[in-house]
C-alpha cells in the first residue's frame, strides 16, 4: 500500500511540476541566425542516480538546425542537465564537463564529441530544517550530428543512449528513453529537417 501511495505521488507530482511543454523556436529571435531550435525535450524520467524525475530537473536532448552561410544546414543536439548541489546530500545527479554522447541505433553505435561546454550555478538557498545549503546546476554542451545520423536516431525501433562526463557517466536503455522524447524528435525531423531550415514552419 505504501508503495502504491509513493508512485502516485510521483506520477502527480511529475505531471504538476515536470519540464515545460516541449517547444520549436525561431533562432532569429535570439541570434542572427536563420534556423530553428527546440526546448524542454527531456529524454527519460530516470536520473543520473537512478532515481525518478518528480521536477523539472534531468537530461534533456533538443535538437536543432541552423543554416550556415554556404547554403548548408548545420545539425545537432544541445544536451543540458539540470541537477543541483546540497551540502547535505552532494549531488548524485552532476555529470561534470560533458564529454561524449553515444546514440546505440538498433545495435549501431555513434559516438559524438561533446564541445562548448559550461556549468552554471544558481544562487544559493538554505534548508534550515536538515541545516544544508545548495544550488541549482546546469551543465551544458553542443554535440553536431549530420543530419543522416539525427534521421537514423528519430526512426530508430531501438535506442539506447550513454551520456559521460567528468564525474560521472549514465546510460538510458531503450525502456528508459521517453516515449514524449522520440515524439517530440520526430516533430523536429518532420517540421524541420525535412525540410530547409530557412523556410521551415514548425507545427
Amino acid at each position: 500500500m505504501k508503495k502504491c501511495f509513493i508512485l502516485i505521488m510521483a506520477l502527480v507530482l511529475t505531471g504538476c511540476f515536470g519540464p515545460g511543454k516541449y517547444q520549436i523556436k525561431d533562432a532569429r529571435e535570439v541570434v542572427s541566425m536563420d534556423g530553428y531550435y527546440s526546448v524542454n525535450n527531456r529524454i527519460s524520467t530516470k536520473s543520473v542516480a537512478g532515481g525518478l524525475h518528480v521536477d523539472d530537473t534531468g537530461v534533456f536532448i533538443n535538437p536543432f538546425a541552423f543554416d550556415k552561410a554556404n547554403g548548408e544546414v548545420m545539425t545537432g543536439f544541445k544536451i543540458t542537465n539540470k541537477t543541483f548541489y546540497d551540502t547535505f546530500y552532494g549531488s548524485p545527479n552532476s555529470l561534470g564537463n560533458l564529454q561524449v554522447i553515444t546514440f546505440e541505433i538498433d545495435g549501431e553505435k555513434h559516438d559524438f564529441d561533446i564541445m562548448d561546454t559550461n556549468s552554471d550555478w544558481g544562487s544559493i538557498g538554505y534548508n534550515t530544517a536538515i541545516g544544508s545549503a545548495g544550488s541549482s546546476i546546469t551543465e551544458t554542451g553542443v554535440a553536431y550530428i549530420n543530419k543522416d545520423v539525427m534521421l537514423k536516431i528519430a526512426q530508430a525501433n531501438t535506442l539506447i543512449v550513454y551520456i559521460y562526463g567528468t564525474e560521472r557517466s549514465v546510460k538510458y536503455d531503450a525502456e528508459d528513453v521517453s516515449q514524449s522524447f522520440h515524439v517530440n524528435l520526430n516533430q523536429f525531423v518532420d517540421s524541420v529537417l525535412l525540410k530547409n531550415a530557412r523556410t521551415a514552419e514548425p507545427g
